[in-house]
């Protein structure tokens, strides 16, 4: 499975929001109220946005310690997240690209 490949039962995405890998399945849950839980690899599942779905969500395994979540709405994509995983697992890189204005951010946390 993934989390095993990865290394980690959880990754901590920001303050506000977390993922936790249990096998293929993953759980995303933030303080906004959106969530989502999905298998790697499977099937696109709904966006939660306080308890109403808000477009879907895909994750992808894109290598060893890499994830990347699809987001799209109307079956047009919104936006890339591919988070990546230190080969220490003590951090992770996060890559957010917005389809629509092509712009780009990253943010990279740390396990505390």
């Amino acid at each position: 499975p993934i989390s095993a490949r990865l290394g980690l039962l959880g990754l901590t995405l920001a303050l506000s929001a977390c993922s936790v890998l249990n096998g293929d399945k993953i759980d995303y849950k933030d303080a906004t109220g959106s969530s989502y839980s999905a298998t790697i690899g499977g099937k696109a599942v709904p966006f939660m946005d306080h308890g109403k779905a808000n477009g879907t969500v895909t994750v992808k395994s894109m290598g060893k310690n890499v994830l990347r979540e699809t987001y799209e709405t109307n079956k047009k994509m919104r936006f890339t997240s591919t988070m990546t995983m230190a080969t220490d697992g003590k951090t992770m890189k996060t890559v957010n690209h917005y389809d629509k204005s092509g712009a780009t951010d990253t943010s990279v946390a740390t396990k505390q």
